[in-house]
């Protein structure tokens, strides 16, 4: 299978094979190797747009606990923590599905060049209201929500772009790297972030982030400007009717999308949360804060790579359902952890776990979409992670304000184990049916 375009006449820019003929011929598959990682590093442009999309979320993760420790501080409220995060969140619930659309009808490069010189300069007024003593509660609120409208816009173009940087062999390894990536992300910025808090306090914070995302502007300057396929022109709302039409008729679609949101709601939030968790349970400070949120970065990218170095679709339903049953039971174990020793392992394993969940279930659904569906895809899947991180970061904090964030822990974990029981068998059956676009039938076989 060749894994570049033809001439010059068919809408490509000399990147790898197009989305059409991903969706029409099964992957040759790689041999198991950490080298298919350097490899994929190694290409260009796609090792430094994924390095750059890394930095691109270390400042991201920065800024997330920059203002969730000034939220806690102005407040001690875990109401108002929880306020904030769903207030970076709940964007994505109209702008990811715009920004899919706009991913399907432009190219992704140009979208991310306009998204992230926006983000910079959304950082540089975090920095000068920071520095000037008007970073209230409410004006907190309200940086939240438009970051989070600019950043939700942007992901399913950075989530597209890749499908057209790699061949499509590389997928099982580039969604992981990916992965691997951006909890290098989370690893270096919240442990950066609260070393900075500690130090300096949120404007440093602020001021690192902006560089940050300058860094990212400066190397997606640098990538070619894929381009889509043509097609029928149409009205947004017809393309937004499309895209729930094929989710909602496509078995393996909506079967993933549906564990992918569950953990959105139920499991992701912990993370948002434990600045409460550190001060409230574990009576820690800015420093810990850092620590323990790294934790979760290292134990994904730990099992990032192992994913990546796989390199293979057969069995990856399995994996990706294992890794979402083992997710929840950490869960349960940092909320009886009766010390700092045991929170980490507990996280560690946390983190290991929800990112071979999510790497397996965004490259089934790469490997399973229509090609044509692609950006409203991955915008939904981001509204998924971001709608559903918010309502669940909001609905948790609450019920943690009434029974403690152990307690509360405790009971969405349970929450979680229950949909996964439920959800396995569908998950399985669809993606064994998946039409067209579908992967060997040995990648269900052992599950």
């Amino acid at each position: 299978m060749s894994e570049r375009r033809g001439g010059e006449d068919d809408g490509w820019t000399g990147m790898p094979e197009p989305p059409a003929a991903h969706a029409a011929t099964v992957p040759d598959e790689l041999d198991p190797s950490a080298r298919n990682i350097l490899a994929l590093l190694a290409m260009r442009p796609a090792g430094p747009f994924m390095i750059g999309r890394g930095l691109a979320a270390m400042a991201s993760w920065m800024e997330r606990i920059a203002m969730g420790w000034l939220a806690w501080e102005l407040t001690q409220s875990a109401g108002w923590l929880g306020t904030i995060v769903f207030l970076r969140m709940i964007p994505a619930i109209v702008v990811s599905v715009a920004g899919g659309i706009a991913a399907d009808r432009r190219s992704p490069i140009v979208i991310l060049r306009v998204t992230k010189s926006v983000s910079t300069g959304f950082s540089l007024a975090l920095l000068a209201l920071a520095l000037s003593g008007q970073l209230s509660i409410g004006v907190l609120a309200l940086m939240a929500l438009v970051t989070g409208a600019v950043e939700a816009f942007s992901v399913a173009s950075g989530k597209s772009a890749i499908w057209h940087l790699v061949p499509v062999r590389y997928m099982p390894v580039a969604v992981p790297v990916g992965s691997v990536v951006f909890n290098l992300a989370g690893f270096a910025g919240p442990a950066l972030a609260g070393a900075l808090l500690a130090l300096s306090g949120p404007p440093s914070v602020f001021a690192i982030s902006a560089a940050v995302n300058l860094s990212f502007v400066v190397i997606v300057l640098m990538v070619p400007p894929v381009r889509n396929r043509p097609r029928p022109r149409g009205g947004i709302g017809a393309d937004i009717a499309q895209g729930v039409h094929y989710i909602r008729t496509d078995a393996a679609m909506r079967t993933l999308l549906m564990l992918h949101l569950s953990f959105s709601l139920l499991v992701r939030p912990v993370v948002d949360l434990l600045p409460g968790f550190v001060a409230q349970v574990l009576d820690g400070g800015a420093a810990l804060l850092g620590v323990m949120t790294s934790a979760v970065g290292a134990g994904a990218i730990v099992t990032g790579t192992w994913l990546a170095a796989r390199s293979r679709t057969t069995g990856l339903v399995r994996v990706c359902l294992t890794g979402a049953m083992i997710a929840p039971v950490a869960l349960v174990g940092l909320a009886l952890a009766p010390g700092v020793p045991v929170a980490l392992a507990c996280l560690l394993i946390l983190g290991g776990a929800l990112v071979v969940r999510a790497a397996g279930v965004q490259t089934l659904l790469h490997l399973l979409v229509d090609p044509d569906m692609r950006g409203r895809l991955m915008g939904l899947h981001t509204a998924s992670f971001r709608v559903g991180s918010a309502v669940g970061a909001l609905a948790l904090a609450f019920v943690a304000e009434l029974i403690g964030f152990p307690a509360a822990f405790a009971l969405t974990a349970a929450l979680a184990l229950l949909m996964v029981a439920g959800l396995w068998q569908p998950v399985t059956r669809a993606a064994t049916r998946a039409p067209a676009a579908q992967p060997p039938r040995d990648m269900v076989e052992l599950t």
